[in-house]
C-alpha cells in the first residue's frame, strides 16, 4: 500500500514530485465491483493517471513492488 513508501519518499521529497498511488483493492482504496481488476486496467488506470498528473516534458520515474513491480515492468516494455 502506498503508505509504505512514505520513508522513501520524504528522503526524495526535496528534490522529486512523489505520488504513492494505492490501486484499487490495494492499501486504503475500494472498489465496488465483484470481479478483480487485471494487470491491463491497472495500467491503464495508471496511465490515466500519470498523463493528468504530468506534462509531456516531464520525465516520470515509477518505483513498485509486487503487483506495482508488474506495472513497472509493463510500462518498460511499452
Amino acid at each position: 500500500h502506498a503508505e509504505m513508501w512514505k520513508p522513501i519518499m520524504e528522503g526524495l521529497a526535496s528534490r522529486f514530485r512523489c505520488i504513492a498511488v494505492n490501486l484499487p483493492g490495494f492499501g486504503q482504496s475500494f472498489v465496488t465491483r465483484s470481479d478483480a481488476f487485471t494487470l491491463i486496467e491497472h495500467a491503464t488506470l495508471l496511465s490515466e493517471l500519470i498523463h493528468q498528473l504530468t506534462s509531456q516534458q516531464e520525465k516520470v520515474v515509477l518505483i513498485g513492488h509486487d503487483v506495482g513491480a508488474a506495472l513497472v515492468q509493463y510500462f518498460a516494455h511499452r
